[in-house]
Order: C-alpha cells, then structure tokens, then sequence
C-alpha cells in the first residue's frame, strides 16, 4: 500500500498564484519606492508601481502556464 499524499491540483494552483502575486507586490513596491526616490510625485510613483504589479503577475502566470501541464 502506498503511503504517498494524494495529489491536489486546485491547491498548488492556489499556491502558484499567491507566488505570483507576491512577486507583483515586491516589483509593484520596488518601483514605487524607486519612484518615491526620483522625486516624481505621489500619483505618478502609485501608476509605476500599479504598471510593475501588472505586468509582473502577467509575466509569471504566463510563465507558470508554459511550465506547468495544464496551466494554472
């Protein structure tokens, strides 16, 4: 008898898309911060930090996509 854990898709999906989200987050604060840095203003360095949480969730759900069988 195998002792093994069953496999649970809709959990690793959930999973791979919290990381995902979690590194738009840190892009999304990173480019805001940077932003800050640069003297731009407040709204501006919120629409960098908007723009770099969107596309970095978009580049890793694609990515995660490719690699996974199925896709997320």
């Amino acid at each position: 008898m195998s002792s093994a854990p069953p496999h649970q898709p809709r959990t690793t999906r959930i999973l791979l898309t919290l990381i995902a989200v979690l590194l738009g987050v840190i892009a999304a604060l990173t480019g805001t911060l940077l932003q800050i840095a640069d003297h731009a203003s407040v709204p501006a360095a919120i629409q960098c930090g908007a723009c770099a949480f969107a596309g970095t969730v978009m580049l890793a759900l694609t990515v995660l996509h490719f690699l996974t069988d199925n896709g997320i």
